[in-house]
């Protein structure tokens, strides 16, 4: 649990003045969270999310498991048990959380209305739709296939299938 590698160097920031110092200790990323010591891991598998966290200094030790997949929701629960726990100033995580999702949402919908301003309409693929279709194979993405049905093309992985547009 003590620093062996700088994660997030820099000084404290406006907003949270009291959360600065970022390491990593093998396994466990140590933070000063409100002048208390912190050491914390977090982790994702299908459909799971969970934060593992100690206050060592302080004798705490809290843990949030989640039913989501790629969710912030144990840092917040965990955050606000946190404030309680250590009896230090309350921060609106909840609010904030929701603040940041409105945000990311308003600049994906101006991120996509970009994309559909520069896109070129009239325009047709170069091939017919069944010249694309077959197995394909990515170093990244494993192997996947590409079929055509009608006016359209999916790519279909294990676990999801793409509508494919020109």
């Amino acid at each position: 649990m003590t620093p062996q590698m700088v994660m997030g160097g820099g000084r404290p920031g406006k907003e949270r003045p009291a959360l600065h110092f970022s390491t990593y200790g093998y396994g466990w990323m140590a933070s000063s969270y409100k002048g208390h010591y912190r050491v914390q891991h977090g982790g994702n598998i299908d459909g799971f999310s969970a934060n593992t966290c100690f206050f060592p200094s302080d004798s705490i030790g809290i843990v949030v498991l989640t039913n989501q997949n790629g969710s912030s929701v144990p840092a917040v629960v965990r955050n606000i048990i946190a404030d309680r726990m250590l009896e230090v100033d309350k921060t609106d995580w909840n609010g904030d959380l929701h603040k940041e999702v409105v945000e990311n949402r308003a600049r994906q919908k101006e991120a996509q209305a970009e994309a559909d301003a520069s896109r070129k309409l009239g325009t047709n693929p170069s091939h017919a739709l069944s010249e694309y279709a077959g197995m394909y194979s990515h170093d990244g993405y494993g192997e996947f296939e590409v079929m055509a049905s009608g006016d359209s093309l999916y790519a279909i992985f294990p676990k999801m299938k793409f509508w494919l547009q020109h």
